[in-house]
């Protein structure tokens, strides 16, 4: 699709006036509001397809494997040659990117947006097992042993991705072994967190999995002055599906909370006050112990 730069869309009118200048600014000032009020003019009217397209062709700019965690120390050369064998990808918020059990070998890699990692227990109950941003990648699993998908793939909002073939991943991983060390070192990260929901589902009541929830996003998150910040906070039913409960029982334990002092809500984050003090408290649960630090 062709695109007609901005500036040859703009009234030739321009030139005139830097020609004739109003005499108190030179012109500058002038015609910098100017060009400014017409861009503006110019957006506001053209339809909602000519701005899907210059916002098609910005995401097109970015697309590079370079800002890739995985990748970032490979050749600048053969990251070139990787960009053009890669299949990129555009996906809408909620469309499906992977399905569980899917025969697909491919590895994904996120360049923008966010998707959600799930899965299913046997009663159909869905449960949230992760979210990626950009620069994070998935589908390794499948590329390495060539078995099925292990869990089902979404877009949170607009996605781009790209798609390498498991042939060529794989062979990056010979290619370069300190590669292989970092996908085995993600792998390990994810086993261990795993054996610790494993562990939670088994031994711990409603309660003490959403700490241990709230915890590891805190984690995930931002760590100030002994604070643990969730922002963007997850929806109360999305906590419930990381822990496999019900959205009623995520509200009354968060209200209460909030009522003593421990989190604290404020605008697009959710903040642990103490996160050492949620930290013993979790981890006296998951010993079996009695905690009475917010009691």
């Amino acid at each position: 699709m062709l695109f007609t730069p901005l500036f040859l869309t703009l009234p030739i009118n321009i030139v005139d006036f830097y020609r004739n200048p109003c005499g108190k600014c030179h012109g500058s000032v002038c015609l910098n509001l100017q060009i400014h009020s017409m861009i503006m003019e110019f957006w506001s009217n053209i339809n909602s397809e000519s701005k899907n397209q210059f916002k098609e062709l910005g995401m097109a700019l970015e697309r590079t494997l370079a800002k890739m965690y995985l990748l970032k120390d490979i050749p600048e050369l053969q990251i070139r040659i990787l960009n053009d064998r890669c299949r990129w990808r555009n996906f809408e918020q909620g469309e499906l990117i992977l399905n569980l059990n899917d025969k697909s070998t491919d590895v994904y890699f996120i360049v923008q947006g966010e998707v959600r990692v799930t899965v299913f227990s046997e009663s159909g109950r869905r449960v949230i097992m992760n979210d990626l941003k950009p620069g994070e990648h998935f589908g390794e699993y499948a590329a390495i042993d060539g078995e099925p998908r292990s869990a089902t793939i979404v877009a949170m909002n607009r996605t781009v991705v790209a798609q390498m073939s498991s042939e060529i991943f794989n062979a990056l991983l010979v290619e370069h072994p300190f590669l292989a060390l970092i996908v085995m070192r993600s792998m390990v990260s994810v086993i261990r967190t795993l054996n610790e929901r494993v562990v939670e589902f088994s031994t711990l009541g409603v309660k003490d999995r959403i700490h241990a929830e709230l915890l590891r996003l805190a984690h995930a998150g931002r760590i100030v002055e002994g604070a643990g910040r969730i922002s963007p906070p997850p929806t109360h039913a999305e906590i419930a599906s990381r822990i496999s409960t019900h959205r009623e029982a995520v509200t009354r334990e968060l209200k209460q909370l909030e009522r003593q002092g421990v989190i604290e809500k404020t605008k697009g984050s959710i903040v642990i006050k103490d996160i050492e003090k949620f930290e013993r408290l979790v981890s006296n649960a998951r010993a079996g112990k009695t905690d009475k630090l917010f009691n």
